[in-house]
């Protein structure tokens, strides 16, 4: 019985100090600005994600509105924590926006 107890004992031992603490930088969506020209919307998104590099980075940022889709792809590194994208619905109203941001990393 002694034996198990010390066994149970030193697997505990081993896991607790074999964990590892870890942060998901996952991008945020910081700001969001719509402008109405005539039938056009322009929109603006600005992104802010921290712990980029070459290897982590924002690749895909997703806006839908009224049903219609905005996707910005094949985005490049940034080089700064925050970075904006911008785009144009044409012949549509100012609506409901939403955003996604897609990072290599933690998706």
């Amino acid at each position: 019985m002694k034996q198990k107890s010390a066994l149970v004992f030193l697997i505990v031992v081993v896991l607790t100090f074999s964990v590892k603490t870890t942060y998901a930088s996952v991008p945020k969506v910081h700001s969001m600005g719509m402008d109405g020209a005539g039938s056009d919307v322009i929109v603006t998104i600005e992104i802010a994600h921290f712990g980029r590099s070459e290897s982590h980075y924002v690749d895909i940022v997703e806006a839908t509105m009224e049903g219609r889709t905005l996707n910005f792809t094949d985005l490049k590194p940034q080089t700064s924590y925050r970075f904006s994208v911008n785009g144009t619905y044409n012949n549509t109203d100012i609506g409901d926006l939403r955003v996604r941001a897609h990072c290599v990393t933690h998706g």
